[in-house]
């Protein structure tokens, strides 16, 4: 380049000896001024030399920048591309640096020929890329990330296999020793990764926790006495120098506590297992005639509710509309206690689906024929009610679906409904009234004769059945229907009774009530020997001259299904005097003597079979059989049960307690079903 600029001679140059003199001072004039036009030349270039020298500097600092860059960004990504590959952690930290140097490199090179560096040029910027800060830290980067892959792949290791030896010591706790041996064995592989202090600062940790494992086993079996044991020391494996005193502390509490709730758990647990066992006991009771609930008794309808709620609500889920209808009006026309799910369910009946009003209906209409008037007198059905459910039923008998009937059912049966009620009443006066003599025929059947209507009871009879008769057709608007029901009603209020003597027609008869099997001649024998205790008369005297007569107590006592009965005593001149005492049978007294006169005779007869029938024992007294109500069986599930029925008069217990399922025709194992 400097071979382009042009060159001046010297300022001094060999002067021949001949010029010297003469023109000497013109000579030095022209040598001065080409010196001086010499020097203007260079000072005058000197800013080109300047800026090309800058633009060198530049060209090779951009050079370089653009080198580094490239290989700097390699770097990076080098450096999260190899940590995060599969098996990062198996490589050793050379293994790992050198993936990351090979890559590095080659993109380096291939930086540099691109640039076209040669040579000295070359080496200084290979030396120059390779020395930035990033470089270098994501170098050093790449071992202490392969480090840490190694230390938390180890640390995961080690946490499953502690995990593993903790299990296996909750299951076992008695192998503390073999357990804390493993676990030193396994920390041991490897201490190369983790370092032998970390290994014994880990060992230290870790022993109160698999302490406490053992302890936690000991607890969850049971074995309370050898937790405590273990932390006294009193074990194979010493212990309490592993743990702090609050450490140690807190354990013995821990265990005290557990055993408490264990305790209290299996309290409650029989409790609750003691309380369905009683239930158990006095829903078969009472499903077989042994006893009669009473609505009123709390401790009766808990009973009911309990076996209801979990041994047949779970069961009716599953059945058919019409199988479950049939064991849920067989369940509650036997215990003549409605639960309360079931009072709900008739209660509300009228806003549910149409299927839904259809199956309570049928369910009704199937309780109103066991046990007449229950529902009425407990689950707080009224008229409108009865009357809906009869149409409703009568309705779908036709033929007609499900959905038109009950439709059409609401629209009749509706209390609201004042100008058809009033069309009804005035149509009424024009239909025959029902007589005492159409009452008394409802009586009449195969098993039994037509009881007479005493003279004085005909008017009160007719009254109360026409009443019903008039109100039952102003909601329906169908006279047959209205007629039936009206019928049906005066079973609930009047039916036969020979409870002192011939049979006759009587409101409130005590067999309605009282009963509990088919044959209730004992009825009259208790109702003399009563009397005779009573009066103090011989009994033998009183023969035909005790009579019972229903009265306003006496209704009011029936609609919670306990009526009691005035007592008429004949004296010498034929009149019936009221005595001071009033009468209803005991039914509970009348079944002891009736169960004490079967059970052996029924434990003779009776061929088991294991598979079938297991007989449950109470205070070791043999409990019988199967409680069987429509579809499903109950029953020898729940042993020990302590419940008795009790003696109304002495308060005491019967004894033996009632069969599950007895009644007099069953011979002490009765298929409810047949």
């Amino acid at each position: 380049m400097a071979n382009n600029i042009p060159q001046f001679r010297s300022a001094n140059p060999n002067i021949a000896t001949s010029r010297i003199g003469s023109d000497y001072a013109d000579t030095q004039t022209i040598l001065q001024g080409a010196g001086n036009l010499m020097a203007g030349a260079q000072r005058a270039y000197q800013p080109f030399l300047e800026k090309q020298e800058r633009d060198r500097q530049l060209v090779e600092k951009t050079n370089l920048l653009k080198v580094q860059r490239g290989v700097e960004d390699e770097a990076l990504r080098a450096y999260d591309e190899i940590q995060g590959q599969d098996g990062f952690s198996q490589l050793s930290t050379e293994e790992a640096t050198k993936q990351w140097q090979d890559r590095v490199d080659a993109t380096l090179e291939e930086q540099l020929d691109a640039y076209g560096f040669d040579g000295k040029e070359r080496d200084y910027y290979r030396e120059q890329a390779l020395g930035s800060k990033r470089v270098a830290s994501a170098r050093l980067g790449v071992g202490e990330a392969n480090s840490k892959a190694k230390i938390a792949d180890v640390n995961a290791t080690l946490s499953g296999e502690t995990n593993i030896i903790q299990n296996r010591l909750l299951d076992a706790p008695e192998t503390l020793q073999t357990a804390l041996e493993d676990l030193r064995d396994t920390y041991g592989t490897y201490g190369e990764v983790i370092g032998a202090d970390r290994i014994n600062d880990t060992l230290r940790a870790q022993a109160p926790v698999m302490i406490e494992t053992s302890v936690n086993g000991y607890v969850n079996q049971g074995r309370f006495d050898e937790a405590r044991a273990l932390l006294n020391d009193k074990g194979s494996v010493k212990v309490t120098s592993a743990l702090t005193a609050d450490q140690r502390d807190k354990m013995l509490g821990g265990i005290d506590r557990a055993e408490q709730a264990v305790i209290k758990a299996q309290q409650v647990a029989a409790k609750q297992q003691q309380e369905m066992a009683n239930a158990t006991a006095l829903v078969g009771a009472a499903y077989g005639g042994a006893v009669i609930l009473d609505d009123r008794n709390k401790d009766h309808r808990d009973a009911v509710n309990l076996f209801f709620g979990e041994q047949m609500a779970p069961q009716l889920a599953d059945m058919s509309p019409q199988d479950r209808t049939d064991t849920l009006a067989e369940f509650v026309g036997g215990v003549k206690v409605v639960p309360d799910a079931i009072k709900t369910m008739v209660r509300t009946s009228k806003y549910a689906p149409a299927e839904q009003q259809a199956e309570t209906a049928a369910f009704v209409a199937k309780v109103e024929e066991l046990a007449p008037g229950l529902l009425q007198s407990t689950a707080g059905l009224n008229d409108a009610d009865m009357a809906r459910s009869d149409m409703i039923n009568s309705m779908i008998a036709s033929g007609q679906p499900v959905s038109q009937a009950v439709e059409r059912t609401n629209q009749l049966v509706d209390p609201n409904n004042s100008s058809a009620i009033k069309a009804r009443r005035e149509a009424f006066a024009d239909i025959d009234a029902i007589t005492a003599e159409d009452v008394a025929d409802q009586f009449d059947t195969a098993l039994s004769w037509q009881a007479d209507v005493p003279e004085y009871l005909v008017a009160e009879l007719e009254r109360d059945v026409n009443s019903v008769f008039s109100r039952q057709y102003q909601l329906t608007g169908d006279e047959d229907l209205a007629r039936e029901y009206a019928l049906k009603q005066m079973s609930k209020t009047w039916g036969q009774t020979s409870a002192d003597g011939g049979t006759r027609m009587m409101r409130y008869p005590p067999e309605a009530f009282y009963a509990f099997n088919d044959d209730n001649g004992w009825m009259k024998g208790q109702l003399v020997e009563d009397v005779a205790g009573f009066t103090g008369m011989n009994a033998d005297d009183l023969d035909d001259r005790v009579f019972i007569r229903s009265d306003n107590l006496t209704a009011r006592q029936a609609s919670v299904q306990t009526p009691t009965y005035q007592v008429l005593l004949m004296d010498d001149n034929g009149a019936l005097v009221p005595i001071e005492a009033r009468w209803a049978p005991d039914a509970a007294k009348a079944a002891e003597e009736w169960r004490k006169a079967q059970i052996e005779e029924g434990r003779e007869k009776r061929d088991r079979s294991p598979l079938v029938d297991v007989p449950m024992k109470i205070n070791g007294e043999d409990a019988g059989s199967l409680i069987k109500i429509g579809k499903i069986d109950w029953g020898n599930m729940f042993p020990d049960s302590t419940w008795r029925p009790t003696n109304p008069t002495t308060g005491e217990a019967i004894e033996p307690a009632p069969f599950f399922g007895e009644g007099p025709d069953s011979m002490i194992a009765p298929d409810f079903n047949e």
